[in-house]
């Protein structure tokens, strides 16, 4: 942000950044106890606010992670907090914790603590200069939900996809793709994956994976233009065959078509036809600011 400090929102008070603090014994901190979802604001517009919200509600639910503020409550300080630090484009991201209390994992806490950053982000790549890009598939696995973490619960601890990320790029790629327990490919590190493949779009079951806000915006475009996506399992196998792959999520620039898995060339080596058609459409969403707030 150059030598302007940004403005974060904690606990109720707006806050130069070197100024803002919380507890050192914040559960979120102590104990990775807590939820967070990220916006993009692009043009000085924020996309899918409610949904993003919506989903972070959701989340605090599952874990019982208790939430004093009203969905309208979250929304406006979002925009406040996005609006004060003036980014036409930028990524804001928003966290609730179970807030500070004694250092045990038992232990009650009063009050949940509420973050509100906002950080800086390069303008979306144009589609016709987007490039593909090299992913692995790496030996972590995804945590099952019979671990009691769903994969639907966006929530603070997140050392295990930093561990993917780590790997894929000790290898050389630029993205991880990853497995469950039973050998099924589900996702990239902090990413949606597709596959296209006989002009079908295949994409893993919801309950695998992040309900993610661009996954759902992945199947209105395509339905819109009329292309099939079907959920499903796939292997490694489906991966390497696909004649298109692309990785989707917020703050990864949307749609990233990817080109070659596991030193695999995908199709023809290229971003696809269909990965294109998206990327295009999804590219003048954001420049329209359609299904957007528009905050200066």
């Amino acid at each position: 942000m150059g030598d302007r400090e940004s403005i974060v929102f904690v606990n109720g008070e707006f806050l130069p950044e070197s100024k803002a603090r919380i507890s050192p014994f914040d559960h979120g901190l102590l104990y990775g106890y807590g939820v967070w979802d990220t916006v993009l604001t692009c043009n000085g517009y924020i996309f899918r606010l409610e949904e993003h919200i919506d989903r972070l509600l959701l989340s605090a639910r599952a874990l019982g992670l208790v939430v004093p503020w009203s969905k309208d409550q979250l929304k406006q300080i979002v925009i406040e907090t996005v609006g004060r630090n003036r980014l036409s484009n930028a990524y804001a991201k928003f966290l609730i914790t179970k807030g500070p209390g004694p250092p045990l994992i038992t232990a009650e806490c009063e009050k949940p603590s509420l973050v509100v950053l906002v950080h800086p982000s390069e303008p979306p790549v144009p589609p016709e200069l987007t490039k593909g890009k090299k992913a692995v598939i790496v030996s972590i696995r995804s945590i099952p939900p019979q671990c009691g973490i769903e994969p639907r619960i966006k929530q603070l601890n997140y050392l295990n996809r930093g561990l993917m990320i780590a790997e894929a790029k000790r290898a050389g790629a630029d993205y991880a793709l990853v497995m469950d327990i039973n050998g099924f490919v589900v996702e990239g590190a902090t990413q949606n994956l597709f596959i296209v493949r006989n002009k079908v779009i295949c994409t893993p079951p919801l309950q695998s994976v992040l309900d993610g806000v661009t996954r759902r915006m992945i199947f209105e475009i395509a339905e819109k233009r009329g292309h099939s996506i079907v959920e499903g399992t796939m292997t490694p196998y489906d991966v390497y065959v696909a004649d298109e792959v692309f990785i989707t999520a917020t703050a990864v620039g949307g749609i990233i078509p990817i080109t070659e898995v596991d030193g695999r060339p995908i199709g023809t080596h290229s971003p696809g036809g269909i990965t294109k058609e998206l990327l295009q459409r999804y590219w003048e969403m954001l420049q329209s600011g359609e299904g957007a707030i528009r905050v200066f």
